[in-house]
C-alpha cells in the first residue's frame, strides 16, 4: 500500500503526545500513514493507538478503618471513566453503567451516587453520570494544514477540509476555521478548515 511520509510524521507526533516512547511511536505510526486511508481517519487512528499504548499508572489503594465487608466510596467525579472504574475496583466496588472500552478514555464522570466518603458494602455499585469533556478551540489560521491537524488533535478535536481532502503538500495553509478560535466545544468536535495555497487561491475540489 502507498506510504505517505507527511502522514507518518504527523501520526508519530500524535502518538508521542500520549506518552509513548519515540521508538514505539515510530513503529506504531506506520499504519495511519497509508494514503488509501482518509486523512481524518488517519489522525483519529493515530490518537487511538497512542492512548492505547500509553503507559498508565495504577493508583495505590488508601488504607481505611472501615469494618470487614465495608468500604469507603472514593471520589470519582472529574475522572475519566476508565480511571473511575480503576478507583472503584480498588475499593471493591462496581460501576454503573458499564460502557464499551473504546469510550472509556473520552467520557468524564460529572456526578456519582453514593457520594465520596460514604460507607458501602463490598461489591456495591456506584452509579456515575457521564459527560464528554469540553475543549477550547485553538486558532489555527495561517498554520499549515498538517500543523493545524496536530494542534487540533492535541485538544481532542478533529480538523477536516471545507471541501474535498487536498493532496498533502506543504504549501496548503488554513485561511479560515469554523468553529472560531476561543469557542468552547465538546471534545471530538469537527473543526472545518478552509484551505488556501501560497498564491492565495482558496482550495477547490
Amino acid at each position: 500500500m502507498p506510504f505517505d511520509a507527511t502522514r507518518f510524521v504527523v501520526s508519530r507526533s500524535l502518538i508521542e503526545r500520549e506518552g509513548v516512547s519515540q521508538s514505539d511511536a515510530t513503529r506504531l505510526a506506520i499504519v495511519p500513514s497509508i494514503v488509501q486511508m482518509p486523512l481524518v481517519q488517519s489522525v483519529v487512528l493515530a490518537q487511538a493507538i497512542g492512548r492505547r499504548e500509553a503507559p498508565t499508572e495504577t493508583p495505590a489503594p488508601s488504607p481505611t478503618d472501615t469494618p470487614q465487608g465495608q468500604t469507603l466510596v472514593p471520589k470519582v467525579v472529574g475522572e475519566k471513566y476508565a480511571d473511575a472504574v480503576k478507583l472503584l475496583k480498588l475499593a471493591h466496588l462496581q460501576v454503573e453503567p458499564e460502557i464499551a472500552p473504546e469510550w472509556a478514555k473520552t467520557l468524564e464522570v460529572s456526578a456519582q451516587k453514593p457520594e465520596e466518603g460514604v460507607d458501602a458494602a463490598v461489591g456495591d455499585r456506584v452509579t456515575v453520570t457521564l459527560s464528554s469533556p469540553k475543549a477550547e478551540v485553538p486558532g489555527v489560521t495561517d498554520r499549515t494544514y498538517f500543523a493545524a491537524l496536530v494542534e487540533l488533535a492535541d485538544k481532542g478535536l478533529c480538523g477536516v477540509p471545507h471541501e474535498r481532502e487536498p493532496v498533502p503538500e506543504s504549501n496548503w495553509t488554513v485561511d479560515a476555521q469554523e468553529p472560531a478560535e476561543g469557542d468552547e466545544v465538546l471534545r471530538g468536535t469537527t473543526v472545518t478548515l478552509t484551505l488556501a495555497q501560497d498564491d492565495g487561491q482558496d482550495q477547490r475540489g
